[in-house]
């Protein structure tokens, strides 16, 4: 499939809330171009997640995973490769985490966010079918994350304190992360 350019921030259709995707979408060309692009691109552009939005598509669908250690984010474990259509995010906990996240929209810049320590999500697989599911830890965060892009939000929109904001490779100098 194809690499695609991602949508940078500022750019006002990435802060549009998407449209659902509806039955007649489940098993298209269209649908499956779509999802490879999503996969081409995010791992194209060293991602962990991606979501239509940021490459100009105003779906409500979100993939995100990687196999193996990841350059971005060094200190975390690979999560499986996964795809999620009209996602809901139906519970969550209390308890929240903080991480400094980045994103493929806004280069080079990282800020310290507040994310669930676990999510309960109503999504469609590819094919239309249903599932519901709990996800913790870091395969939360990214949900957050991807899931906030479907409605117009940025990293930024969730922190705290924005002093936390910085330029990647400084965060990395000043031994802040990894």
């Amino acid at each position: 499939m194809t690499v695609k350019n991602i949508v940078l921030a500022g750019t006002p259709s990435l802060r549009q809330a998407s449209q659902p995707v509806d039955a007649q979408w489940f098993g298209t060309h269209d649908a499956k171009t779509l999802i490879h692009d999503l996969f081409d691109t995010m791992k194209a552009r060293l991602g962990v997640g991606l979501a239509a939005p940021q490459i100009g598509v105003n779906l409500r669908v979100f993939i995100y995973g990687f196999e193996k250690a990841h350059e971005r984010y060094p200190d975390q474990k690979p999560v499986p490769l996964t795809i999620m259509i009209n996602p809901k995010i139906v519970a969550a906990s209390a308890e929240k985490e903080y991480l400094y996240e980045g994103c493929l929209s806004v280069p080079d810049v990282r800020g310290l966010v507040p994310r669930h320590d676990w999510v309960e999500v109503q999504a469609q697989h590819e094919n239309g079918q249903y599932f519901q599911k709990r996800y913790e830890g870091f395969e939360a965060r990214i949900i957050q994350h991807e899931f906030a892009h479907i409605e117009g939000k940025l990293f930024c929109d969730y922190m705290d304190d924005m002093r936390t904001l910085g330029i990647t490779s400084a965060l990395r100098e000043s031994g802040i992360i990894k």
